[in-house]
């Protein structure tokens, strides 16, 4: 397990939840490289930049779009059924 660790790249979040962000993939990605210096430095750094990807999914929106109005059917008019009287 610790060779892997040390020596392995772990695997993508999105393979884990597909719905997962590019950006927090990348964000995953950066507080877990194998190098010192591609991580995050501090904490703070961590907690900004999860802050900002938590409110930029707050802003994403879905809309639902009305179906279109679909005008009523025109009623029939009903004639009268004449029968002859015998």
């Amino acid at each position: 397990v610790l060779h892997a660790i040390i020596s392995e790249e772990p695997q993508p979040v999105a393979r884990f939840n597909n719905k997962v962000s590019a950006k927090l993939q990348d964000l995953v990605d950066k507080a877990l490289a194998k190098e010192k210096e591609e991580r995050y430095q501090h904490i703070d750094d961590v907690l900004a930049d999860l802050r900002r990807e938590k409110k930029s999914l707050e802003y994403v929106k879905t809309t639902q779009i009305p179906p279109e109005a679909v005008p009523p059917k025109p009623k029939k008019k009903l004639l009268p059924f004449l029968v002859p009287a015998s």
